[in-house]
């Protein structure tokens, strides 16, 4: 509703002109003020520490923009992004927003208060950025900003526009994050410290310390950001003479942090000392509430049409009608739009708000596959069209932003990775086209060459290695992902995988087992340990695995179901099968060895239950009607049996093994004529199992038969 009203006053603004008067304003150092503000304290991933105030931090910094200051700045050229709504998709769309609009001279200021960590140390000056849709851990597959990008691209707008920009981070809270261990938040401080030499920079603390907040300050607020705004609004200005410049405002976060905080928070300021940050209004002691929008929708032209067409946008954007089909969709309505003064406005909103759009489902699937990959391979398993629409939204996304733009390539990486993705998975429903595998190849290729530090670029080209069975490519790709991303699980157990299949026992278990001390609620890895130890004949180390599997996981099917297939002959193997069957009620396969199980043990009318059951889900299953029609016969209802292998035998004619146990079910029920009749069948259609023929006890009344005797003759001339 706020970016409503703003477009609102910007149209009013363009029909209506100003309100008749002028006023003098102070001169200031720099053109136009833009000002992009981020503050995260709740993130989507609960395995991310979260904050308690980085986004009060935040909107008390934007009001100061926007309200409490004689250089206000136009509500237009604020961006305020704070938890759900600061995802890395719509921070780098206003970010670009704003760097377009800006000129010479201007003023653009980037404020960032959450969380920045590493990933890996060894990379000089690599630290990220987390927003909202951050993963916990392989943070170049997206939701995080890399320090380098942002500074080449702040670089880019210093050097080739001459805008100003000042930086202020406060990036260093405290939480166990991915690189803690290694000190990443501070790392990340030390390369904003460093990097950004041309850019006026405020951090909130040394890269050896981390910031601190607390109700305390501002009644929640943290330290650093309580303080700066403080000497801002004027208790910096130390001559007084009406502006705080950088020298001023060093001098008093410093003395006032280090005070605060015992010593152990220090904030860093870089630039020019001379340079005025703000202009001091002595009338205002207080901070002023937000005001009510002096504009609103009826005093807007009525006959413009932009507030009905930025409607029907939002409404299309609700429904997640981005691009397909066309005729209606947020794209379709954005392009309508035209290009004069009076919808530039809306546009600009649009664009940002689509371009957002594009981007975030596909995000939001790679942060699954990073951080839940059962559920997420779940997702691609029972559907391999689920990211159809994917390289299309990125392909869109990008092409708003422009191939001028730094975050431009990151962005056509993905799209390039998700159709790399979707020929791997239409090949895997498929199996036998190996075309797919190689297209598939060149995109991940592609992808790689616009995003080279991508750990899950890399994790997916050894899923293609391992397809075309190259297994030391694989091996080297999926040692690259952990290279970028040395927490990564599933990078880990795939290598696993690989190690497993190559018969290299003790290396594939050591794999697991890093995976599962990485997080021990990882069910895939526990999982696939198990398989390892069932296909080494070890099934008591494999169920020891397999339980652990269901108790990080009770809802891990696959794992119920190998329980019980090893626990057949105990009570637990039915318990385990009832289990799996309620999370999969759709596999005819737990049906069916849930009949197995009871009538190996007698239990024949339960185990005719269960077949039924399979033989509903699957009714061309040979071995589902197989059992089931044993089970019946076994309880005497052999008409029952006999219409169940004509059913068969109508939809497989030619089907010789069918007629042989036909001819079993009617020998067993006493019609011998109709049992030597599909017997004969059995054998023209070219059933050889001479064993059977010769010892199965369902054909005792067949074998005094001179016919039977001659048959077999015929047949089975070598027969001793």
């Amino acid at each position: 509703m706020r970016l409503l009203q703003i477009v609102i006053f910007c149209l009013a603004s363009l029909f209506f002109g100003d309100n008749g008067y002028s006023q003098i304003r102070p001169i200031k150092p720099f053109g136009k003020v833009s000002a992009l503000i981020v503050g995260i304290s709740h993130y989507q991933n609960s395995k991310i520490p979260q904050l308690e105030f980085a986004h009060r931090d935040a909107e008390a910094f934007a009001h100061y923009l926007e309200f409490e200051t004689p250089w206000n700045v136009a509500p237009e050229n604020i961006a305020l992004l704070t938890n759900e709504n600061a995802t890395y998709g719509k921070f780098i769309n206003e970010l670009n927003a704003l760097v377009d609009s800006s000129q010479p001279n201007d003023r653009l200021i980037l404020y960032f208060s959450g969380h920045g960590d590493i990933e890996k140390v060894e990379e000089e000056l690599m630290g990220y950025l987390l927003f909202y849709d951050a993963s916990p851990t392989t943070y170049a597959s997206g939701g995080a900003c890399m320090v380098n990008t942002l500074n080449d691209y702040l670089e880019k707008l210093v050097l080739e526009k001459k805008t100003e920009v000042i930086l202020i981070s406060d990036a260093c809270r405290a939480g166990t994050l991915a690189g803690s261990a290694s000190g990443g938040p501070q790392a990340t401080t030390s390369a904003l410290s460093q990097l950004f030499n041309n850019t006026t920079k405020i951090l909130s603390c040394e890269s050896t310390q981390k910031s601190i907040e607390g109700p305390q300050w501002g009644g929640g607020r943290g330290l650093f950001s309580y303080y700066f705004l403080k000497g801002i609004k004027g208790m910096a200005d130390r001559d007084q003479d009406r502006y705080v410049d950088l020298f001023e405002i060093e001098r008093f976060v410093q003395d006032s942090v280090r005070k605060a905080s015992n010593r152990k928070q220090l904030p860093v300021v870089k630039g020019l000392s001379s340079t005025r940050l703000a202009r001091v209004d002595r009338k205002k002691s207080e901070p002023v509430p937000t005001p009510e929008p002096k504009e609103t929708v009826a005093s807007a032209p009525k006959d413009t049409g932009y507030l009905t067409q930025l409607a029907l946008f939002e409404a299309a954007l609700e429904r997640k009608h981005l691009l397909f089909p066309e005729e209606g969709s947020a794209n379709q309505i954005y392009e309508s739009v035209g290009d004069e003064p009076a919808a530039r406005s809306i546009k600009k909103v649009m664009k940002i708000s689509l371009a957002t759009a594009l981007q975030d489902e596909a995000q939001q699937a790679l942060n699954e596959y990073i951080v839940s990959p059962a559920r997420e391979l779940a997702r691609r398993w029972s559907d391999v069209s689920v990211y159809d629409y994917y390289p299309d939204y990125l392909g869109r996304a990008a092409e708003l932003l422009g191939p001028d733009n730094y975050f431009y390539n990151d962005i056509k990486s993905r799209e390039h990775y998700f159709r790399g993705v979707n020929l791997r998975l239409r090949f895997d429903a498929e199996k036998d086209n190996k075309a797919l595998l190689e297209t598939a190849m060149t995109e991940q290729q592609q992808a790689l060459k616009l995003q080279p530090i991508a750990p899950h670029i890399y994790n997916e080209l050894g899923l293609l290695y391992k397809r075309t069975d190259q297994e030391m490519q694989a091996i080297s790709a999926f040692q690259q992902a952990l290279n970028y991303s040395p927490k990564w699980n599933l990078a880990l157990t795939n290598l696993a995988i690989i190690y497993r299949e190559m018969k290299q026992y003790a290396q594939a278990e050591k794999f697991y087992r890093d995976a599962i001390q990485l997080d021990t609620t990882f069910a895939l890895s526990r999982y696939n340990l198990a398989v390892m130890f069932e296909q080494m004949e070890q099934p008591e180390k494999a169920k020891v695995e397999l339980e652990n599997t269901i108790r990080v996981d009770p809802k891990f099917a696959e794992a119920y179901y190998n329980l019980a297939s090893l626990s057949l002959g105990d009570p637990t193997a039915e318990k385990y099968l009832l289990q799996y069957i309620q999370l999969e009620p759709d596999d005819p396969d737990g049906f069916n060895l849930l009949g197995y199980i009871y009538h190996s043990s007698d239990r024949f009318p339960e185990a005719r239950q269960a077949y039924q059951s399979a033989l509903m889900i699957n009714p061309n299953s040979y071995y589902t009607l197989s059992s089931l029609a044993y089970v019946l016969k076994e309880l005497g209802e052999f008409e029952a049996a006999v219409q169940l292998w004509n059913n068969y035998l109508q939809e497989h004619p030619d089907s010789g093994r069918a007629f042989f146990k036909l001819a079993g079910v009617h020998s067993r029920s006493g019609q011998q004529a109709a049992a030597m009749e599909a017997f004969r069948k059995a054998l023209e259609k070219g059933y050889d199992n001479q064993n059977e023929v010769l010892k199965d006890p369902d054909l005792d009344g067949l074998r005094a038969m001179p016919e039977y005797k001659s048959l077999v003759e015929k047949y089975f001339p070598d027969k001793k």
